[in-house]
């Protein structure tokens, strides 16, 4: 209840407090789908910290670098994660071990004044960093209650609404199923760790918790959709908002949708963890036959977004050019990369307010003759599979790394109307053939499973213009 949520929160922000975590500090959180995790969160923000979310699924390494280039003051983890993450000199705190529980039961639980401000730093997300290391976002409070308030008001989200979350913690869209959908008194719905990727389990707890909301990159609910085919279900009555994000809805998806859950409105949402959780949005009424794909929408509250020429000059209607966003909800920049940062986040030239700035998102994008805008690909070598955005110069940086590979390339490439990506190595002289599954397991030592090609090409050499 939000009662019990309320108290133990309190408890672990007091408990957190005593290890130093505070407004401007960072708390890892490591801890699977269950109710400790809007838990750990919460009781992290209310210490006044940000919290940074830690997928325990990804390599040590990875891990390791995450953990030490946030400089984070503790982790906040269970026992069935605990063994999965790196060794650290700061304090892990397990929710459920004896000793954890004794100390929070000892805590008080009144009300706690939270010590953050709107303009304090409330999360902390790494995303592929195309110099073969993650990049770590800064985001603010003032931004997510933008946000998650323009949500709540546009679709009456309320005290009788269910969100099932099914997007990874790492994932900004979850922020949005734990938090915005607390502010408006709504349920949250966790699937069980062991089956969150089954559309039976969800389709279950949908019944049961006669679930509203479903907000989710396109491919899983495409996968919901495959799950109820299989299944033989018919309809989900309750369902009235769905909200996609992440990566291009196929032009079918709404449809497929609609002859399910005939009241549900389907929202498209763009954006970049750099801007906002979600920047446009677009409702999807009717799929015109002539679209290439689902429009991106307009601006939400208070953000914007330009289509400007490689001079940051605007184009007209139907012309390309490239995306940039701003607004309330722009992050602060990248941790520790001052060249990264000022390479993506710009001043705006647009706004006439001095000091405000817009980040350049590397989309490809026209605005339509209605006023929304559309995307259309990249201009950049950042690419988008399964909701998963990927620096391919990252993919490449882990591939070079593996001994008896003297140059590499990744791509994403579609087959059978399915994004992929595609690694494509040449050997070094005199070395052994490259063993693509050895490959592949040196790479899941490093990288996340979203970025390990599940296709690798051995090639005598690279196909290369007289350029």
């Amino acid at each position: 209840t939000y009662g019990e949520l309320e108290r133990r929160s309190s408890r672990l922000a007091r408990v957190l407090g005593g290890r130093g975590a505070g407004t401007g500090e960072v708390v890892a959180v490591a801890v699977e789908r269950t109710a400790d995790l809007p838990l750990a969160v919460l009781g992290v923000l209310k210490s006044g910290a940000a919290y940074l979310p830690v997928d325990p699924d990804q390599p040590a390494e990875r891990l390791t670098m995450m953990l030490q280039d946030a400089r984070v003051r503790a982790v906040v983890t269970t026992a069935a994660v605990r063994d999965r993450l790196p060794a650290t000199e700061v304090p892990v705190l397990v929710l459920d071990a004896d000793d954890t529980r004794r100390e929070l039961d000892a805590a008080s639980d009144a009300p706690l004044p939270c010590p953050a401000g709107a303009d304090d730093l409330c999360y902390m997300i790494f995303t592929s960093g195309s110099t073969g290391r993650p990049k770590g976002v800064l985001l603010d409070h003032r931004g997510r209650v933008n946000n998650f308030t323009d949500f709540n008001r546009r679709f009456h989200v309320s005290s009788g609404d269910a969100v099932l979350s099914v997007s990874s913690l790492g994932f900004d869209m979850t922020a949005y199923d734990l938090l915005g959908t607390l502010i408006a008194g709504a349920c949250v719905v966790l699937p069980a760790p062991e089956r969150d990727r089954d559309p039976g389990h969800w389709l279950d707890l949908m019944r049961e918790h006669r679930v509203t909301l479903w907000h989710s990159v396109p491919a899983l609910l495409g996968l919901l959709l495959d799950g109820m085919d299989d299944l033989g279900v018919d309809a989900l009555p309750d369902l009235r908002v769905v909200l996609l994000g992440g990566d291009w809805i196929p032009v079918t998806l709404p449809g497929r949708l609609r002859a399910r859950a005939s009241r549900a409105r389907v929202i498209s949402l763009g954006g970049a963890t750099e801007a906002s959780m979600d920047s446009t949005i677009f409702e999807v009424e009717q799929v015109d036959p002539a679209w290439q794909s689902i429009p991106y929408g307009v601006p939400m509250a208070n953000q914007t977004a330009y289509v400007t020429d490689p001079d940051l000059r605007l184009v007209p209607p139907g012309v390309p050019g490239e995306l940039y966003l701003g607004g309330t909800g722009l992050a602060w920049g990248y941790a520790d990369a001052p060249g990264q940062t000022a390479d993506r986040f710009l001043p705006n030239p647009f706004s006439g307010v001095p000091g405000d700035r817009m980040y350049r998102t590397g989309d490809l994008a026209r605005y339509r003759p209605d006023g929304s805008l559309e995307l259309l690909g990249r201009v950049d070598f950042q690419v988008k599979i399964a909701g998963h955005r990927i620096e391919l110069g990252e993919v490449e940086a882990a591939l070079r790394d593996r001994p008896g590979i003297a140059q590499a390339v990744a791509a994403a490439v579609t087959v059978d109307g399915q994004r992929r990506l595609v690694g494509y190595v040449v050997p070094e002289e005199g070395a052994d053939p490259v063993d693509p599954a050895a490959v592949r397991e040196h790479l899941a030592t490093r990288l996340p499973g979203y970025m390990v090609p599940s296709v690798l090409v051995a090639l005598e050499r690279l196909p290369l213009s007289p350029n």
